[in-house]
C-alpha cells in the first residue's frame, strides 16, 4: 500500500497479501513464489515501457486513495468491542 500511495506499480509475488491488494496488469504485476525468471520479465516489462509504468502508476495512486483506513478498517471492531463492555 505504501508504493501504491506513491504511484508506484507494484511487482510482488501471487503469495502473500499482495495478490489481495494488487490487480495484475493493473496496478502492477504478479509472480508465482520462487519464480525469478518471472520476477525479471516483470521487471524488463516495466522498463521496457514507461507508458505502461504511467498506467499502472495512475491506477496504482487510484487503488490506495479507495482502500480503507486503518480508522474505517477498526470502526467494525470497535464497535464490537464496546458491545461488550459492561453498563454502569
Amino acid at each position: 500500500l505504501e508504493a501504491l500511495a506513491f504511484g508506484l506499480p507494484v511487482i510482488a509475488t501471487t503469495a502473500g497479501a499482495a495478490a489481495e491488494i494488487i490487480t495484475p496488469g493493473r496496478e502492477g504485476l504478479l509472480a508465482p513464489p520462487e519464480a525469478p525468471a518471472a520476477v525479471a520479465a516483470a521487471l524488463q516489462a516495466l522498463l521496457d515501457d514507461r507508458a505502461l509504468v504511467r498506467q499502472m502508476g495512475l491506477a496504482a495512486r487510484e487503488r490506495y486513495t479507495r482502500w480503507p483506513t486503518w480508522a474505517e478498517s477498526f470502526r467494525p471492531v470497535l464497535g464490537f468491542l464496546e458491545s461488550l463492555r459492561p453498563r454502569v
